[in-house]
């Protein structure tokens, strides 16, 4: 069975916000720990997206498989300089603070298709080319598993790991 990665910026990625997605993520937002809280629901789902979506440099990456449907969905977006989490959370460092970099967001994988390293994938793909700068895949671009390994994508499969360990 193939895979395909699909990458959509900005509005061509608010195919997230059609029942498919939507649907996808409550039924996760069921399971342990999220056990359906009031975040979770479908109206704050969908406010909280359309929101992001609408963020210049919002990065879709969606995965299917042959048949087309949906395996799971990462993205992310640009946090300027100076800017970090709203409401709780922890501070963060100064020089990850004063620097640019890209938030990953959502990282959601349907639960038949966990434990297949999918979730990483995902995970590689959207920082690979976390807005649509030229360097990485073109917007609605679609490739198969196979085409998207390369050398880059090992790279950053090792930082991510790397960081990973050292929490």
């Amino acid at each position: 069975m193939g895979t395909a990665f699909e990458h959509k910026h900005d509005g061509d990625a608010a195919e997230v916000l059609n029942d498919e997605y939507v649907d996808a993520y409550l039924q996760i937002r069921e399971e342990p720990p999220y056990n359906s809280n009031l975040n979770s629901s479908r109206e704050r789902c969908l406010e909280r997206t359309r929101r992001q979506v609408d963020t210049p440099g919002f990065h879709l990456v969606s995965a299917r498989d042959d048949d087309g449907r949906l395996i799971g969905w990462a993205f992310g977006l640009p946090f300027a300089a100076g800017r970090w989490w709203g409401g709780e959370s922890t501070p963060a460092p100064e020089e990850v603070l004063q620097a640019e970099k890209f938030a990953v967001i959502e990282l959601n994988v349907v639960k038949e298709h966990r434990g297949n390293g999918y979730g990483r994938r995902l995970l590689e793909e959207l920082v690979r080319c976390p807005e649509p700068s030229g360097l990485g895949p073109k917007q609605g671009q679609r490739y198969s598993g196979k085409e998207a390994r390369g050398e880059e994508a090992e790279n950053i499969s090792a930082r991510v790991s790397a960081r990973a360990e050292q929490r």
